[in-house]
């Protein structure tokens, strides 16, 4: 019911300013912009359609991705992408690409558009999210501390964001203080009695508390099985932290060479003294 209130509310908004506009600018691909990417097509109106993670996913392990979930929110997905003036995916493997990192068999996933809409209408340019540099000075240098950001409300996104991975780090690491922001306080109580002594849960913060956060940890780690470029990571290392990253989409290519790679999800290679 709340999906079809969302539509029709989708619906009444569309048609109320689409055609008093120049441009509709769609923030990720789903149902709710079916309608104003189909009337700015109507109206001869240009549309964008920013697509971040999840809207070129496909990670049947966890059962992720709107190329995976298939559905009504598949076809209309599918239609805006070939409405589209522009579709703008924040980093180019959600164009076309195959995630090796979050498939058991080690075959890999393919994931982007252009696997799963192969004759594309639309054009696509890659842009990247842009990020400012924080005013507040970097910590200390001796700072220390292993942090991971992600909203985890279920067990899918439990996995997806790579808790279960730093939970057990963290068992193997006992030596070392985790911090996990952003689980769910309902969804906590079911996962109470793995977290180790040495991993702090920290519910849901706001955007300045987790500037703080970040200045106080020395390495920021984004193990996800599926991403788009992902904020957090971006910004822990802007604040100075030392990235740790999977092989997933952005992460690389946000990461660089400043700090490492996890080709496989085994935690072996991630364990340090």
């Amino acid at each position: 019911m709340m999906k079809i209130a969302n539509i029709f509310s989708s619906f009444l908004f569309a048609l109320k300013w689409v055609w008093k506009v120049d441009v509709v600018f769609c923030w990720f691909g789903g149902y709710h912009g079916f309608f104003p990417v189909l009337l700015a097509k109507i109206f001869n109106k240009k549309s964008i359609i920013v697509v971040g993670g999840y809207d070129a996913a496909y990670v049947p392990s966890i059962s992720y991705g709107i190329f995976y979930t298939g559905g009504f929110q598949l076809w209309c997905v599918k239609m805006i992408y070939n409405w589209a003036t522009w579709i703008c995916p924040v980093d180019e493997s959600l164009v076309k690409s195959t995630n090796y990192y979050a498939d058991p068999s080690g075959v890999g996933y393919n994931t982007g558009i252009l696997n799963f809409i192969p004759l594309l209408q639309s054009k696509m340019a890659v842009v990247p999210s842009g990020y400012i540099e924080p005013k507040m000075p970097k910590a200390d240098l001796k700072r220390s501390g292993i942090l991971s950001i992600a909203m985890i409300e279920n067990d899918k996104d439990f996995y997806l964001k790579g808790l279960d991975i730093v939970i057990d780090l963290a068992k193997k690491m006992a030596q070392h203080n985790f911090t996990f922001v952003g689980i769910d306080p309902y969804y906590f109580k079911t996962i109470e009695s793995k977290i180790p002594e040495n991993l702090e849960i920290v519910y849901p913060l706001d955007h300045n508390s987790l500037m703080e956060v970040y200045m106080n940890h020395k390495i920021y780690l984004q193990i996800s099985m599926s991403e788009g470029l992902p904020n957090s990571l971006c910004e822990a290392m802007l604040f100075g932290c030392i990235p740790i990253g999977s092989n997933v989409n952005g992460i690389p290519n946000a990461i660089g060479n400043t700090g490492f790679i996890l080709y496989e999800k085994k935690i072996q290679t991630l364990i340090i003294s």
